[in-house]
């Protein structure tokens, strides 16, 4: 691995040490602290009076396994992540990305944070801007869009209902932030409604259903 951690971050001390959330064999889930590192994703941490090596995943709150630990991190944005390795002063997340990580409560050092109190910490997805009706000639390509923003790499899931909303079904191919409903036909499409669920690609946050959109073809 890389340089190791400083142990100056390990141990339950006042100051930036790293908080943990993680299950030590069949003990119960709880927050705890590391004690050393043993590669970039497996550390010795002591929860509550237990103590055991831990392989760092993605996963809620609640959802641990034996020995597994996660390791939340949060951007300068205030989005929550969470880690899949660590190392030196670099955090690989969600989506194997790299960051810098630090202590400080900055919005523009560039680097995430690592909280203090890893189970008080919900990982959230929010949808800031919701698909829109859309109105098309017969024969034109329709679109929808949606964007989304939380922890790690997003999965997009488009639905569609002929029903008013009573029933949903899978878009085949609809796995993007945008839904092209290619040459559209009035007695196919018009007044279907199309919808987006997005998630986390780890899963370790709650995944959103967006509103819903109406498909509006004239003749």
């Amino acid at each position: 691995m890389g340089r190791p951690i400083n142990k100056r971050y390990f141990g339950s001390g006042a100051g930036n040490q790293i908080k943990v959330r993680a299950k030590i064999g069949n003990n119960a889930e709880g927050d705890g602290f590391i004690v050393s590192q043993r590669s970039t994703n497996k550390f010795k941490v002591t929860v509550g009076a237990n103590t055991g090596i831990c392989k760092v995943v993605n996963k809620s709150n609640g959802e641990l396994d034996a020995n597994e630990m996660i390791i939340n991190v949060m951007t300068d944005g205030g989005i929550m992540q969470q880690a899949t390795k660590l190392y030196n002063r670099v955090a690989i997340v969600e989506g194997n990305h790299k960051v810098k990580w630090n202590f400080s409560s900055s919005l523009t050092d560039g680097a995430v944070q690592v909280p203090d109190v890893e189970g008080d910490i919900s990982l959230t997805i929010t949808i800031d801007t919701q698909p829109a009706d859309v109105t098309v000639e017969e024969g034109a390509d329709a679109t929808f869009t949606v964007e989304a923003s939380g922890v790690g790499d997003l999965v997009y899931k488009w639905e569609v209902s002929d029903d008013s909303g009573a029933s949903w079904a899978d878009v085949p191919g609809g796995s993007t932030d945008t839904l092209v409903i290619a040459e559209t036909v009035f007695d196919d499409h018009n007044d279907l409604q199309y919808r987006v669920v997005v998630s986390s690609q780890s899963g370790a946050a709650a995944s959103v259903t967006s509103t819903v959109a109406t498909l509006t073809v004239t003749q």
